[in-house]
């Protein structure tokens, strides 16, 4: 079963020091403590309301009780709205009737914080008039003040008068057959009584007369309103109606006594709602000093966890109110809290140092030594074509087969690049780069040299794409150079035309040398072989140069075409080749990126999963210190000498779990170090004198819980 402790009282914004001692039943989740630091008592129980339900929807069960620790306060501005049977009313309205809440509780305690009074039987009346009427609203359901209640005593003690007044049966008066054997007179005064009660009572309960404003104890929820009115008239001229029925009763009854028992059954801690609903506990507590109050607040979690743990001993309570007290070990305690202090500075210690010092860490990580692909393209470049300055007839039968060579190799050297590629790709895709494990020291550093490899590589790789095409388009190139390419090649000469051509520019040339003087002069052969020798010479010579010069203007024209297309197809084997090796360092960049970025999100996961545990880690460390103050508070307020003490406690609890809430880590709860050494005390529990057997671990630190009859909130107190 769980229990939700919601807290009512303003003066208690928390545990503080003994919620530690609360720990083990948050853990295991039957105890949720529920202490809104804001807002008025409706607010807090409406949000009460909420979170209850929020904490059931996540519960494996629904089974539940709810304990309200309520206030009994001297200084309330009205007993409407700070009495305890308010309280109770807003309670019911507001928690026990929420829409929202579709399971009612097993149980609904109120332990009433009592602050006021220091007997155990005598009500502090004298602290403040609003006291003194809360206390009698709540025990009697009736304020004796004509200012505050809606019926004055006077009014009520009016009715004896008329009814005295007209009955009086003597001794003569046979009373045991009915009000209808009566003799007429005395039915005709019953008669005449009753009827003047009814005109009174319906006078002084009359809503219209009736300021409800004035019993507002929340916002649209009046302590008393026009439907309680009723409810106490119709039940009072109910049992009017009975008594006139029964003589016998006529000479004893009073009708302000029926009519206090009315409104007592409506109003007040013991009215009938209240009573089928609650349990009232008196928990009394010392508000004159912080360290006393803290002192009464570790007693009160050891009452709530008796709640908690030990339903025989609840179950045993009769159907009435108690008061509580709970008596500890000082010394027991004291050894407790020392225990704690020693146990929570060694692990803060060891924290801190964690901290300061972290551990090297276990990153797994892959290398990239196999990304480079082992495909590679040959160099080879195509034959230059050369022509010849003289014409021949298989000279454009060379030039188409050379054009046409080129455009296969272009071709098959394109098939074998997209080949290798698709070798290289499958090669990449098979690859399997081997995880290693190693510690890295400072993984932060790690993650930032991982990151700029990823954006260095990302940038490399940002442009470049992968591609299976590698065509050229020979026949463009060849259609640019074919026609002038035609032109050059019929234009020249051919070996005949050559020789004739030289012929007849000797001829040409040797004619205008010829000498008649020299034949009519009858010169000797030897002066004719050397003059002509030498004329046939210069004819020559210049018919040479002339030949070189044409032969260089025509070969120039040829080989300019013939270099320019052969610098084409270089160019577009060595393209082929380029966009190979590109998209080789492409492959291989996108490789070795997958591999850095794998790399990177586990190194960045490690550093996120390092910070995150020294989020968790420092957290902890202060909760530890803080944890470690309250303890040594606990020894302070129990004045305990801690150079004299030392801890008996040895053994060696486990660390706590960073990722768990503190009350879910046995090292922050107190009980975890109770030392084995301190005597048992089971029989601990007290109701009215009879000892029960309590199985909590508290109970080596506790002397007596003791559940005595309260003598201040019970049904037989009177002014």
């Amino acid at each position: 079963m769980i229990t939700f402790v919601i807290n009512l009282h303003p003066g208690i914004p928390s545990m503080a020091l003994a919620e530690p001692f609360l720990y083990p039943l948050q853990k295991q989740g039957e105890l949720h403590l529920i202490f809104d630091a804001t807002g008025g008592l409706q607010q807090r129980i409406e949000s009460a309301a909420m979170q209850v339900r929020r904490a059931l929807e996540r519960a494996a069960f629904t089974k539940y009780q709810v304990v309200f620790l309520a206030a009994i306060d001297a200084n309330a501005y009205s007993p409407y709205s700070d009495s305890l049977s308010a309280q109770m009313l807003l309670i019911r309205k507001q928690f026990l009737a929420n829409k929202w809440l579709t399971v009612t509780p097993a149980e609904v305690f109120i332990v009433a914080v009592d602050q006021v009074n220091e007997d155990e039987a005598i009500p502090a009346i004298q602290v403040s008039n609003v006291y003194r009427d809360s206390w009698e609203l709540d025990t009697k359901g009736f304020i004796r003040n004509n200012d505050r209640f809606f019926i004055s005593e006077e009014q009520i003690k009016s009715l004896d008068h008329i009814w005295r007044a007209k009955i009086n049966l003597d001794s003569s008066t046979i009373v045991n057959v009915g009000f209808e054997r009566l003799p007429i007179e005395v039915q005709e005064r019953v008669l005449e009584a009753i009827g003047e009660i009814h005109h009174k009572i319906k006078q002084y309960l009359n809503p219209a007369n009736i300021d409800f404003d004035q019993y507002t104890t929340a916002r649209d929820i009046n302590y008393v309103d026009k439907d309680l009115i009723e409810a106490i008239k119709n039940e009072f001229f109910k049992r009017l109606e009975n008594t006139k029925n029964d003589p016998s009763r006529y000479n004893n009854f009073l009708p302000s006594e029926t009519l206090h028992s009315c409104i007592a059954e409506h109003l007040g801690i013991f009215s009938d709602d209240n009573m089928e609903t609650f349990r009232l506990l008196r928990f009394p507590v010392q508000y004159s000093h912080e360290n006393m109050l803290q002192q009464y607040l570790i007693k009160l979690a050891i009452l709530l966890s008796l709640i908690v743990e030990e339903e025989d001993i609840i179950k045993s309570l009769g159907n009435k109110n108690y008061f509580v007290t709970i008596d500890l070990q000082e010394k027991e305690i004291q050894q407790l809290s020392y225990n704690y202090f020693e146990q929570l500075h060694n692990v803060e210690k060891r924290f801190t140092n964690r901290l300061q010092n972290p551990p090297p860490v276990q990153l797994a990580a892959k290398n990239n030594d196999n990304c480079a692909c082992s495909q590679s393209l040959d160099k080879s470049q195509p034959q230059l074509l050369d022509m010849s300055i003289l014409r021949y007839n298989g000279d454009l039968v060379r030039w188409n087969d050379w054009n046409k060579n080129v455009k296969k190799n272009l071709e098959e050297y394109g098939i074998q690049a997209r080949k290798k590629m698709q070798n290289c790709i499958d090669q990449s895709n098979r690859k399997k780069s081997v995880e290693e494990v190693y510690e890295e020291k400072d993984i932060e550093h790690k993650v930032e040299e991982l990151k700029r490899t990823k954006n260095n590589l990302q940038e490399q790789v940002e442009h470049d794409f992968i591609s299976k095409s590698y065509t050229q388009n020979w026949d463009e190139v060849r259609g640019e150079s074919e026609s002038e390419m035609r032109q050059k090649l019929f234009s020249r000469p051919s070996k005949n035309e050559i020789v004739l051509m030289v012929f007849l520019a000797i001829l040409l040339i040797v004619i205008p040398f010829v000498d008649v003087e020299l034949v009519l002069n009858q010169s000797s052969f030897n002066v004719y072989a050397l003059y002509y020798a030498g004329v046939l010479l210069f004819a020559t010579l210049l018919s040479l140069l002339a030949l070189f010069l044409s032969r260089r203007h025509f070969k120039a024209g040829i080989d300019k075409i013939l270099l320019h297309v052969y610098d084409r197809a270089r160019a577009a084997r060595t393209n082929i080749y380029d966009e190979f090796e590109r998209q080789k360092k492409y492959l291989k960049s996108l490789c070795e990126l997958s591999i850095v970025r794998q790399n990177y999100e586990k190194a960045h996961n490690v550093y996120d999963q390092q910070s995150e545990n020294n989020l968790l880690i420092d957290y902890h460390r202060r909760q530890l210190s803080e944890h470690k103050e309250m303890a040594r508070k606990v020894l302070h307020i129990f004045k305990a000498n801690e150079q004299s003490m030392s801890s008996n406690f040895n053994d060696e609890l486990p660390e706590p779990k960073v990722e768990l809430p503190i009350h879910e880590n046995l090292l922050y709860a107190p009980a975890s170090f109770i030392s084995p050494k301190l005597k048992e005390n089971k029989n601990v529990g007290v109701i009215e004198n009879t000892p029960y057997e309590v199985k909590s671990p508290y109970t080596r630190i506790v002397s007596t819980i003791n559940f005595g009859r309260d003598r201040i909130y019970e049904k037989s107190n009177i002014i």
